[in-house]
């Protein structure tokens, strides 16, 4: 178990980052600072996604937030804006734009879903969006709902959930579907193992669904075909929330399932 240092209290998003970056170097036999790989440009990259899923998934005031604009971004990880956008791009497969609209969307589903379950339910006036968000960016990112709708349940949408297999292990998706067309809004993308019950029991309408899993298993199959080569250098603690704004992504911008 994690410890923080201090009993009975949680640690932070970043403290677990770090002791996961460290025990995978240990496991590996690497140098503290080679993070497991040889090459400089992926190891600047997987700081970069360590340093964008702490600010987006941690909750921190606006005076601790670094900024995560693509200047300051690139400046970090010493490269030129050019040539950091298109390392970024090889490396990860998705653009810094789209993986921080990514990070922000699921910490969303996070603060709204994933701790409520089992539990009482948030009060979405407690959640503080990025200031870069308005209350219509947040809506997209959660499949077209409003944050009261998304907490207490989305009792007005008939939400269907299923399991799919991933590399980071299996994943719970939560969606709707429109019924005279194959478009499907995804509303979340959970690991199973965050879960102490499923996805299904936060959203009041929700049924248990086969009718996409396969097409959603056809979706990260090419995910990882297309990235599996370049996973393997970059650090072990920034995979799983990568692989979660991968399949968001392609399945909120791609029209994956269409």
């Amino acid at each position: 178990m994690l410890s923080s240092g201090s009993k009975g209290k949680r640690p932070s998003l970043a403290a677990m980052l770090n002791l996961a970056a460290k025990v995978w170097r240990q496991d590996l036999g690497c140098q503290p600072e080679t993070l497991g790989t040889a090459n400089t440009g992926v190891l600047a990259i997987s700081q970069v996604l360590r340093r964008i899923i702490i600010e987006t998934f941690e909750k921190r005031s606006e005076v601790e937030k670094e900024d995560l604009k693509l200047e300051s971004l690139a400046k970090s990880a010493g490269l030129s804006i050019f040539h950091f956008h298109r390392l970024f791009k090889a490396t990860t497969q998705v653009t810094p734009a789209d993986f921080l609209t990514a990070c922000h969307a699921l910490a969303l589903q996070d603060a709204l879903c994933k701790y409520s379950i089992g539990g009482p339910r948030p009060n979405p006036k407690a959640v503080r969006l990025s200031s870069r968000w308005s209350e219509g960016t947040a809506r997209k990112a959660l499949g077209d709902l409003s944050l009261e709708e998304y907490a207490n349940g989305a009792k007005s949408t008939s939400i269907e959930c299923c399991r799919v297999s991933a590399p980071i292990g299996d994943l719970e998706i939560a969606y709707s579907r429109e019924k005279k067309t194959p478009k499907v809004t995804v509303h979340a993308i959970v690991p199973s193992q965050d879960l102490s019950l499923p996805i299904g029991n936060h959203f009041r309408t929700s049924k248990r669904s086969e009718v996409y899993t396969q097409r959603l298993q056809q979706c990260v199959k090419e995910l990882e075909e297309k990235c599996q080569d370049r996973d393997v250098e970059l650090a072990a603690d920034v995979i799983s929330i990568l692989w979660r704004a991968r399949l968001w992504l392609k399945l909120t911008h791609d029209d994956g399932l269409g």
